[in-house]
């Protein structure tokens, strides 16, 4: 499910979709900070079903999230937020059914299975933050993300993981206690996005209110029990979201969600 609302969230392109995030406005609307607006696209001319730049999109869950740091998050809710910010060394296509490069542009695993090597991106920025200037990914950050995971995880996501040696800049090696034919499913959990050491240690306890990724969207506010929003992160690697920004927030009542969805409130219900 949230690999799909990351795909939804990055390519709107069906025309329900365009109508909801387009129907209010006339001109580009940036994402509001601590109050809840219909998502609403730029005028064009264009004739409908076709994709339009701009807007922001609000997205309801069922729960509040509670915490968006990686190796603390223990609920569905947190990981669609996180993996729109941040991005893992490989992912599940859209259909899940393989696991294809991301971060990682390719890998090699050893014959006794206790070795995988990955080859990075080397046009991988980290999104601006307080200790940190949005600066390039290298695989320290990889090294420095794994290891966190594997020692700090509520969920301990990276148990089977021994530890990491930089090989270079754009090489990393990741050796396993005991061959483990889950690990490159592992890499895909939200809890293991690669993040900058600086923003983690200088936040410490509050790095789950200013998360800081490689992903589509930027985290520029956290209101717990209130919503999340994200801007665009113009430096995004991949592709150019369409969208100015996402607002997630909470809609327990599933009555409420489809009156939302019905006025215009919400555009996306999970």
């Amino acid at each position: 499910m949230k690999k799909r609302i990351l795909t939804a969230i990055l390519c709107i392109t069906v025309s329900a979709g365009l109508s909801a995030c387009g129907s209010n406005s006339s001109a580009p609307q940036t994402p509001p900070s601590g109050e809840t607006q219909n998502a609403n696209a730029a005028e064009t001319t264009q004739p409908a079903g076709d994709p339009v730049s701009g807007g922001v999109m609000t997205i309801s869950l069922p729960a509040s999230p509670k915490n968006l740091d990686p190796v603390k998050y223990t609920g569905t809710y947190e990981s669609q937020i996180i993996d729109t910010i941040g991005d893992t060394l490989v992912e599940y296509n859209s259909e899940l059914t393989e696991i294809k490069p991301s971060l990682a542009k390719s890998w090699t695993v050893s014959e006794d299975g206790l070795t995988y090597t990955f080859s990075l991106r080397d046009d991988v920025y980290f999104q601006p933050g307080k200790f940190q200037d949005g600066r390039k990914m290298t695989a320290e950050d990889v090294k420095y993300s794994l290891e966190r995971s594997k020692e700090k995880s509520a969920m301990n996501r990276l148990d089977m993981l021994d530890h990491c040696e930089v090989i270079s800049d754009t090489e990393i090696k990741c050796y396993l206690a005991e061959p483990n034919a889950v690990f490159l499913t592992a890499l895909t959990d939200a809890g293991n996005i690669i993040i900058p050491k600086e923003e983690a240690e200088g936040w410490g306890d509050d790095f789950g209110a200013h998360l800081v990724g490689t992903g589509p969207f930027a985290l520029k506010t956290f209101e717990l029990d209130q919503q999340a929003t994200l801007v665009r992160n113009d430096k995004y690697w991949a592709a150019s979201p369409y969208l100015d920004g996402v607002i997630y927030k909470p809609v327990s009542d599933g009555n409420q969600a489809v009156n939302a969805l019905r006025t215009g409130e919400i555009n996306l219900a999970t």
